[in-house]
This record gives structure tokens, sequence and C-alpha cells, in this order.
């Protein structure tokens, strides 16, 4: 083992390794989606563009358009990896339930307080989350 690797190990670090081109590619995918859920949070769906996307999260509009066609592609990625969030929730939630109106209880609170911790993850059920 080489002195810096060494030195790493004493403090309980791993030594920088650059990303792989798939983990960048990755980061950045989900940095666009999270700038999607903000712009469509604060102008609406018809009223963000992709600009408002790329200000969310200082991503530049050419690595947008090597991961997503347009805009409506990115929103419909965001919206299936919170629906698919939100699924796993409510799934886990259930888990060792038998009761059938307890399942549909546990399920109902997991769902709101999903909404309600990720307001700008789910648009269409945003106004349950002030309730």
């Amino acid at each position: 083992m080489d002195a810096p690797a060494k030195t790493a190990e004493f403090w309980g670090v791993q030594p920088y390794q650059r990303p792989s081109t798939d983990e960048v590619e990755e980061t950045q995918r989900r940095r666009l989606l999270f700038g999607m859920t903000r712009a469509v949070a604060r102008k609406g769906y018809m009223d963000a563009s992709v600009a408002d996307v790329l200000k969310e999260v200082r991503v530049s509009r050419r690595t947008f358009y090597e991961l997503f066609t347009d805009k409506e592609d990115c929103y419909l990625a965001a919206h299936d990896e919170a629906h698919r969030a939100n699924v796993n929730t409510i799934k886990e939630s259930q888990r060792g339930i038998h009761d059938a109106l307890e399942r549909f209880e546990a399920a109902h609170r997991a769902f709101l307080g999903f909404i309600r911790e990720h307001p700008e993850a789910d648009w269409q059920a945003g106004d349950l989350a002030q309730e």
C-alpha cells in the first residue's frame, strides 16, 4: 500500500476517485428531475420552461438534451420517479399488517405523509398537502 493510501486509511477516508461517466450521468439526471419538480411546483407545467429547470440546478442545456428529448420527457421521468417512490412508501407502510382496514389506513397515512414531506414531487395531489 502506498503512503497516500495508508494515510487515507488512517483517517478513515477513501482516496478521491473520479466518478465514472455513468455515475456522473445519473447524478446529472437526478438533478434535472429535481429541477423539473421545482420549476413545475413554482410555475406549473405549462409555464415552466427548460431554462427554468436549468436555473434551478445549474446544469447545462447540452446535458439536459443529452439526457432527455424535451421538457415533456423530463417531466414524465420526474413524475414516474415520484410515483414509484410514493408507491414504495405505501407498500412499506403495509408490511406486516393483515387486517384490510388497517392496511387501508396505513396506506392512506403513508400517501398523505409522502405528499406532506415531498410537496413538489406530487403536483396532482399538492393541494392535499396543505390540509
